[in-house]
């Protein structure tokens, strides 16, 4: 085996490719003929490698810490183990939906569905899984469809409309303020 590797050195050096450079383009090629290089977990760590040490403009320890949690509660149960060339649109969408359904417990301790829909979470998600495809396609040689483009403009992606006060008059601001200064 060894003299093979040997040999195939040789052959690259008369072709003019450095053999490193030879045995990356093998290696990308195995990869990509096999789906386990092309799993969502797989990703996911190639991707936050890649952005931690191979990018100018890296991701800041927030950033991946989001992007872990998000995964860890919610994503990774459900894509781990799938490939991206094996998944459609419609069970992302599904996936996006279980985020806004069964939200797990929030840090803060806010529980109720209704006031905090995790619209922000899914929208993230959808991020996530974006940025995935995305690195798939450009390091990793993917030529297939991002299943998120189909879906992107779902309406469970939409947030809710925000609910704006009327401002302050100034004579109400300067009540205030005289009262704050009656009370010393």
């Amino acid at each position: 085996y060894a003299r093979q590797l040997r040999n195939q050195c040789w052959d690259a050096i008369r072709e003019g490719i450095h053999p490193k450079d030879y045995f990356e383009s093998q290696k990308k090629e195995n990869i990509s003929a096999s789906s386990d290089g092309m799993r969502f977990g797989n990703l996911l760590e190639d991707l936050i490698e890649h952005n931690t040490t191979l990018t100018d403009k890296k991701w800041s320890a927030p950033h991946i810490t989001r992007y872990r949690s998000i995964w860890n509660n919610y994503l990774g149960q459900h894509l781990a183990d799938k490939s991206i060339m094996n998944i459609s649109d419609t069970q992302l969408l599904d996936i996006f939906k279980k985020i806004k359904t069964n939200p797990v417990k929030l840090v803060s301790g806010k529980k109720d569905k209704d006031k905090y829909n995790r619209t922000t979470t899914a929208i993230f998600a959808k991020t996530l899984i974006n940025k995935i495809y995305k690195y798939a396609k450009e390091e990793k040689g993917y030529k297939g469809e991002n299943m998120i483009d189909p879906i992107r403009d779902n309406s469970i992606f939409k947030k809710s409309e925000v609910k704006h006060h009327k401002g302050i008059r100034e004579e109400d601001l300067g009540r205030y303020w005289n009262s704050l200064k009656q009370i010393k």
